[in-house]
């Protein structure tokens, strides 16, 4: 969309965050390997009387417009999470879309960093939407593999014009293609049987109708788990029980393993069906008859792929031969109930970049990575 100023406009109003959701879908239809995601999804994603994230935290969010016409979108956000992490004056920026032209990205850029000045802000780090418990990292590889739900996809110019517009590089987080889902991994059926875990080591599947204690056990693990890991900030319990909630009605008791050492929960995997094959072909909208599109493909079980979105293994066990045996067994138990049902393959991750003992465990899997994304930084002392 050549020609014309580039003025960055506020989303204020429920109307005009509703534009704001749909700026991707507007600006990226029919790029290779970009699917849209429902645009109430998304809406609901930024919408501070549903998202439990604005407990915690408080964001803005602004359109770029060119001759009237929206050509990129970006969020900044203050998450008081942070500062009880020690970290008082960082900030984030995410939801960023834009059309290749680095003028655009850069006006963006300089309305998000003026309220985030004004919110005392000192460092910035994203893309996060809107926490990096939820869509994490820009998109730097794998553009054209197949799309998952709740993971970004970015074109490939973007990360150039980040990068133009002053961000560095922070880390880079991995995700993994894991297409044998029909293959038993036969180690982590040794670890038990060989009590080499521990004694009383055992393995379940999470029982959906006591879903609320199934829920505190992931959270306890997870915020137990990440708790040293780069840019951690805990999941609270509001969140995870309304994250519980939304896709509970797309939720198997297979969908979450549990690792337990003495009876005591030791690590646990959580799988999610990728829901993206639901809703291929349309376009980002429910009406008026994608309801019911979405509603026959869930009853006949029509996904083939999943992901691994989240995995923990208790802190003492955590940078151990034992832990990384932990976290084998909680995925090979997916893995089975995967297979069962049918699927065709699964994606695992993102994994940090530093963290070796996981990325090996994968790769002993079979698993090989196949996506990055990026997260960047930048300094606003300047």
């Amino acid at each position: 969309m050549p020609g014309g100023a580039v003025i960055v406009e506020a989303c204020a109003t429920r109307a005009s965050l509703k534009r704001f959701a749909a700026v991707p879908r507007l600006l990226y239809a029919g790029l290779a390997g970009y699917a849209p995601p429902l645009d109430l999804i998304e809406f609901q994603t930024i919408d501070s009387g549903f998202n439990p994230y604005f407990r915690h935290a408080r964001a803005a969010f602004w359109i770029a417009l060119r001759n009237g016409e929206p050509v990129g979108r970006i969020s900044a956000q203050v998450d008081t999470l942070d500062s009880d992490m020690g970290r008082p004056a960082l900030g984030h920026f995410g939801s960023l879309a834009a059309i290749d032209d680095p003028d655009v990205t850069r006006a963006l850029f300089g309305a998000a960093h003026v309220w985030l000045r004004e919110q005392g802000v000192r460092e910035v780090t994203g893309p996060f939407k809107l926490s990096i418990n939820a869509e994490s990292g820009l998109m730097v590889e794998g553009f054209t593999e197949r799309a998952m739900f709740l993971m970004p996809w970015d074109p490939p110019w973007l990360g150039r014009h980040v990068e133009a517009a002053g961000y560095a590089k922070a880390v880079d987080l991995y995700s993994y293609d894991y297409p044998q889902l029909e293959k038993p991994v036969a180690a982590a059926r040794r670890l038990l049987e060989r009590g080499a875990l521990g004694g009383g080591a055992s393995v379940r599947l999470a029982n959906m109708k006591r879903i609320g204690r199934e829920t505190d056990i992931v959270r306890d693990l997870f915020n137990d788990g990440w708790r040293d890991n780069w840019g951690f900030v805990p999941i609270t319990e509001e969140e995870i029980r309304h994250l519980a909630k939304e896709l509970k009605p797309f939720l198997l008791d297979e969908c979450v393993s549990i690792v337990e050492i003495g009876g005591e929960p030791a690590a646990f995997a959580l799988a999610l069906p990728n829901l993206m094959d639901l809703f291929e072909g349309l376009d980002g909208k429910l009406l008026p008859l994608g309801w019911a599109t979405v509603a026959r493909r869930w009853i006949g079980r029509r996904y083939r792929t999943g992901r691994v979105a989240m995995m923990g293994v208790r802190r003492r066990y955590r940078d151990s031969a034992m832990g990384a045996g932990l976290a084998l067994v909680a995925v090979e138990a997916l893995r089975e109930a995967a297979s069962r049902h049918g699927l065709q393959s699964a994606e695992l991750g993102w994994v940090l970049e530093g963290n070796v003992a996981m990325r090996r465990m994968l790769e002993l899997l079979g698993a090989k990575p196949y996506k990055t994304h990026r997260i960047y930084a930048i300094s606003l002392n300047a």
